[in-house]
């Protein structure tokens, strides 16, 4: 009789883990983003006929959990951030390992009323989420307002659902840093004061940041998907064909190059302008797309004379070695002549920093660093 029970409850154990398996793959397997954790954390609640579960998010330096998905009670909770220090979820972060209170869990942790109290909890599972390297990513848990006493079948359930969970919150993680690096190249390149022009294999403009915007006096929308041809001379173009071959024969991280004696560009309504050119190639779809930085030649001359760093004080003695602190002082001394000869606007067509070819928030920065405040000018 014993021997038949028993059976029966591996039976049953075996089952319900299948159920778990399958709530994970049936439920998730179309679930994008941040959606898929609400599905997993429902998931688990149903497998486990808990009363609340919740996966939250770590930072290790705050001590504290952010959560991503919580529901108790039968329904949705606001998401919200709590320290970790005196509830089970430390010993569970702490230990870097899954926990079990069986029972009076709010005994355990008299101090924890955040929302253990306040739900009737009586028992607690708990298994921090790590990452390939075994970084802390975040934490899942499951309470009941009943008893959950310690089974094989409960530790096994809640591994698989803590697993994925652990996956979903490392590629979460992992958008997040994408997201970040793009919007970091974004920042360098739409700060360039250079134009920097995006080409794909066919040399079709895919994209064009600002200042090459300024440079070639034409708008975005008049640049994107059209050749560079109507950016270059014809002999521009084919140096550059040249180039762009060059670089498809060299190996990948060498694919770059400055192009010797620049291009010959052309402006919006004909006008051309010489340009040192600095091109970096890629592989896409079969062939080589490539990123081309012009610089105005003219302009970069007056630039080395008016730049702030750099500036147009006049030097009457060449052989002179300035200091840094005079140096500061001619750069501070423009800058504010500059500021005075706008009316201190510092963005904009007419804005001190197109006047000194800079990028507003370089400016902007080199006023707050030189101290420089409209109040104490004469």
């Amino acid at each position: 009789m014993n021997t038949i029970t028993h059976s029966s409850f591996e039976r049953t154990d075996v089952l319900e883990e299948d159920a778990a398996l399958r709530s994970i793959c049936d439920g998730t397997a179309a679930t994008p983003g941040r959606q898929f954790l609400p599905v997993l954390i429902s998931g688990l609640i149903d497998t486990l006929h808990a009363h609340g579960a919740w996966v939250a998010e770590y930072s290790a330096e705050r001590e504290m959990l952010c959560t991503l998905a919580f529901h108790a009670g039968g329904a949705w909770r606001d998401n919200f951030s709590y320290a970790i220090a005196g509830t089970p979820c430390e010993q569970a972060i702490r230990l870097g390992g899954p926990v079990h209170f069986a029972e009076n869990i709010r005994g355990f942790y008299p101090g924890d009323s955040e929302f253990m109290s306040d739900a009737g909890a009586v028992s607690y599972v708990g298994a921090p989420l790590h990452d390939v390297d075994g970084a802390t990513l975040g934490l899942l848990a499951v309470m009941d307002t009943r008893r959950m006493p310690a089974a094989s079948r409960i530790e096994t359930i809640f591994r698989i659902f803590a697993a994925r969970a652990a996956a979903e919150l490392q590629r979460l993680r992992a958008e997040a840093q994408i997201r970040q690096g793009e919007q970091r190249l974004a920042n360098l390149i739409n700060g360039a004061i250079d134009a920097v022009i995006e080409l794909d294999t066919g040399l079709t403009v895919t994209a064009v940041n600002p200042a090459g915007q300024r440079i070639l006096r034409c708008a975005a929308s008049e640049l994107i998907d059209r050749h560079v041809r109507q950016i270059l001379s014809s002999d521009g173009v084919e140096k550059l064909q040249r180039f762009v071959a060059e670089l498809g024969r060299r190996p990948v991280g060498e694919r770059y190059a400055s192009i010797p004696g620049g291009l010959e560009a052309i402006r919006a309504g004909g006008a051309a302008f010489a340009a040192e050119a600095t091109l970096a190639g890629y592989e896409h779809r079969g062939g080589i797309s490539c990123t081309l930085l012009l610089r105005e030649i003219d302009a970069y001359r007056n630039r080395m004379i008016t730049a702030p760093l750099f500036v147009n004080e006049p030097i009457q003695d060449a052989a002179r070695i300035y200091t840094v602190q005079e140096l500061q002082e001619i750069e501070r001394n423009n800058i504010v002549r500059a500021l005075e000869s706008t009316g201190w606007r510092v963005s904009g067509d007419d804005g001190a920093a197109q006047l000194l070819g800079m990028n507003s928030s370089t400016l902007s920065s080199r006023i707050k660093t030189l101290g420089i405040d409209r109040r104490e000018q004469p």
